[in-house]
């Protein structure tokens, strides 16, 4: 088989109900030059006997069977066999637009940036995407697209899918395995190592909304979001102090938003919840004065200041 130009990584997991439309999303590229690594972590339903299937089915599709270890090493292990120039990952239940690769390649070259990212399109169906004609694409400095993105006002999110990278980008690193928000974790620390990002302006890949999604669930693993977010400030302490006031109000938005769903779901956690008003009290007349930090984020800041965790707790059951 040719060298693929890009290594478009899939980890699977029991995703047997929408793993097929991701392959096919794959198959339907406008652009050929790919190579398709479906990372089956362990499934117990048919999601093997799918990858395999489609592997026998097409040369440039291969398959990774691995003990389950969770989607950061999945990614990490697809990762480590890809061939490709440029990486691109596509969770098993989204799905990319057919210009996909061709748009994102293109600028890539034209451009000759390490990073195109594309913003994601949410849906809870199969998307239209249509036509995409004329895009003027944006050339962003990094650390000034990376505060946005902290600050929840960019048009790109933290996630890495969306987005090609140079595979030189992800040499000797990767996801951290074991903790959950595996992307909010690396995003930064990635998108850090170049100088511009290119952005595309339309939405070039669907992720698809649904009961499933680990999103719409509530596990204490939805905590490892304070961990993540404290180590964010930390290392932009350490390297882009600059930064520092972005992350922190990403930081307390992680915090609020857990307390939140401890209110919503009336779950007692003591310790969580006092962790998360710790953050809270400290952060929120700065949120409160920063005018970079976006609306629903100062609001939330005015409620805890002046209604304080009773009302935090009535609007969280509410709303």
């Amino acid at each position: 088989m040719q060298t693929p130009t890009v290594s478009v990584i899939v980890p699977a997991y029991n995703a047997g109900k929408y793993l097929p439309a991701a392959i096919e999303s794959v198959l339907a590229q406008t652009y050929g030059g790919w190579e398709l690594i479906l990372v089956d972590d362990g499934s117990t339903d048919s999601t093997p006997a799918i990858c395999d299937n489609a592997a026998l089915a097409d040369s440039r599709i291969r398959v990774v069977h691995k003990r389950n270890g969770g989607q950061s090493s999945a990614r990490n292990a697809g990762i480590r066999v890809a061939g490709g120039e440029y990486l691109t990952f596509l969770d098993a239940d989204d799905m990319l637009a057919p210009s996909f690769l061709e748009i994102m390649v293109g600028v890539a070259w034209r451009e000759k940036e390490e990073i195109v990212a594309s913003p994601l399109l949410h849906s809870g169906d199969e998307p239209d995407f249509g036509g995409i004609e004329d895009m003027e694409i944006q050339r962003e400095d990094s650390v000034e697209l990376v505060e946005k993105i902290m600050y929840q006002t960019a048009a790109v999110e933290c996630s890495v899918c969306g987005e090609l990278y140079d595979r030189k980008l992800w040499e000797n690193t990767g996801f951290r395995e074991g903790t959950g928000y595996e992307d909010l974790d690396v995003f930064y620390r990635i998108m850090l190592r170049v100088g511009r990002v290119a952005v595309v302006p339309q939405p070039l890949y669907c992720y698809r909304q649904h009961p499933d999604s680990y999103i719409h669930t509530f596990s204490r693993k939805r905590a490892d979001v304070l961990d993540v977010t404290d180590r964010m400030l930390a290392w932009v302490g350490e390297n882009y102090p600059q930064l520092v006031p972005a992350a922190e109000d990403r930081r307390m938005s992680a915090h609020f938003n857990i307390l939140s769903l401890l209110y919503r779901n009336r779950v007692r956690d003591n310790e969580l919840e006092e962790r998360c008003w710790r953050v809270i009290r400290e952060q929120r007349a700065k949120s409160l004065l920063n005018g970079k930090v976006r609306f629903k984020n100062r609001l939330g800041a005015l409620v805890a200041l002046v209604g304080g965790r009773p009302l935090v707790r009535l609007l969280s059951i509410v709303s």
